[in-house]
């Protein structure tokens, strides 16, 4: 077998095993969110998605990346050459991981009177605050138990560890919700960080490490680089978070928290039922882009592949949902939801764009150019606010969702001429070849969408279509059996 053929079967079988667990979760998500509309509406939802938002923030400014950094470390020390200094590495992600989630939990504790004025607008909330802060420490665990199964390469360790967290936190917390409505919010957010950090530590203990003993201060010593690294991605987690949390602030200041919860049952559409593609690939991207930074061949033939693998797999999920959109989202929601359609269907078009910014923009991380990394998170996180700023003045929802798709398709250009120029990439032909046709399938789908009243048997016919041609692609590619 030829070694693209091998590059393109691994990316398709961890992208299928990943695929699998996402779809177990998306069905649990899918019951969650309905249940949870029907049971605290888009009330509830707002104050659910500002609770959590806030958790992640500060777990995000207290974590340092610490994950994202323990990723990078791991992959590149042969654990076979090495054991020794690659065990000693993951204790000290874990002893790292422990003391920065009890400073973000600390920090929560000691700033949730503020919290609470943010979000209620009177400080009487404080202790909602001090509860939830129990989360960001589990979180914090969790997150770099995953990371160190990632960094491993235990990845059916980390699906399965993803998995059972999804189930066991669903049986969980559905039965308060039921019983005690919009009261167990804020249970139900620790009580799933709990279970995510059980879970993750269980398959953790799979691995048969040799204990290493690491004091508190010889772990900021001997983490000193991993820290460093891993506070470039502070920029690029919090950054995102904060725009976020001020977009909410700025609809629920002009509409209220049922626009809130409309706007992040929006954003939970896009990044867990069609952006889920991103992050399953990144699992196994990340490390493999990591351990080709030396040269700038591999770099330029490994975005190119990964390109075409992410435009073939996201082509038919932004068709499928433009085609039945209104109809998931009754399934997945209630009818009130239906008023986010139009805002998804605009942004469809800018996650097709961010399918190829996605694998060009992990070169930046995968290299650390603090420099760079740091000028461009500050910049397309502030050109992100600006435009939804704009785009919700303008037209509401819908407004939003065409201020990200241009947001991306600039990203998306901005992106590339940085990293042609900095690490010489070159992207294939045949891939420049591709985008052009994937771009033109998108369009041709919105155009349906927005231009003829009864477009459903033009819209299943393009989806077929789209469906055929990612499937023919794929197999020229790798003979399915194989993977």
């Amino acid at each position: 077998m030829s070694k693209e053929y091998l590059f393109y079967r691994n990316i398709l079988r961890t992208t299928t095993i990943f695929g699998a667990v996402q779809g177990v979760t998306i069905i649990t998500t899918v019951i969650k969110s309905k249940i949870l509309a029907t049971l605290i509406g888009t009330y509830g939802y707002g104050i659910y998605g500002v609770l959590n938002t806030i958790i992640d923030l500060i777990k995000q400014i207290s974590g340092l990346g610490i994950e994202t950094s323990g990723v990078k470390f791991l992959a590149e020390v042969n654990e076979d050459v090495d054991k020794s200094y690659y065990q000693r590495n993951v204790f000290l992600i874990l002893k790292l991981s422990f003391l920065l989630g009890f400073t973000g939990t600390m920090i929560a504790i000691l700033i949730s009177p503020f919290l609470s004025f943010l979000v209620y607008e009177k400080i009487n909330k404080w202790y909602v605050f001090i509860f939830i802060s129990i989360a960001i420490l589990f979180k914090q665990l969790a997150s770099s138990n995953n990371a160190i199964l990632q960094g491993s390469d235990k990845l059916l360790f980390l699906a399965k560890s993803n998995l059972y967290s999804n189930l066991i936190g669903l049986t969980f917390t559905l039965p308060l919700f039921y019983f005690f409505k919009i009261d167990a919010i804020a249970p139900s957010i620790v009580i799933i960080s709990i279970i995510n950090f059980i879970i993750s530590f269980f398959y953790l203990k799979k691995l048969n490490l040799a204990q290493h003993k690491i004091k508190t201060l010889q772990s900021f010593s001997e983490g000193r680089e991993m820290l460093r690294f891993g506070s470039l991605f502070v920029i690029m987690s919090i950054l995102p978070l904060v725009v976020n949390f001020l977009i909410q602030i700025m609809i629920n200041r002009k509409s209220g928290l049922d626009s809130v919860g409309l706007f992040n049952v929006s954003m939970v559409v896009l990044n867990s039922y069609v952006g889920f593609i991103f992050s399953i690939m990144s699992i196994e991207y990340y490390p493999r882009l990591i351990k080709g930074m030396n040269s700038s061949t591999i770099i330029s033939n490994t975005v190119s592949r990964q390109i075409i693998v992410s435009i073939l797999f996201i082509l038919p999920i932004i068709v499928f949902f433009i085609t039945f959109g209104s109809f998931i989202i009754k399934i997945l929601f209630t009818k009130k939801f239906v008023e986010i359609m139009p805002m998804i269907n605009w942004a469809m078009l800018g996650m097709f764009f961010k399918s190829i910014s996605f694998s060009i923009g992990y070169v930046f991380i995968a290299k650390a150019d603090s420099k760079i990394f740091t000028k461009t998170s500050i910049i397309f996180n502030f050109l992100y606010l600006v435009l939804l700023y704009l785009g919700y003045q303008l037209n509401g929802l819908e407004g939003l969702g065409l201020a990200i798709s241009i947001y991306y398709f600039i990203h998306l250009i901005i992106i590339y001429f940085i990293a042609k120029k900095r690490y010489q990439l070159e992207i294939d032909k045949n891939v420049t070849y591709l985008i052009f046709i994937g771009f033109s399938f998108c369009l041709l789908a919105l155009l349906f969408n927005l231009l003829i009243e009864n477009n459903f048997y033009y819209l299943l016919v393009l989806f077929l279509f789209v469906i055929f041609l990612s499937t023919y692609k794929l197999s020229k590619l790798v003979i399915i059996k194989d993977f």
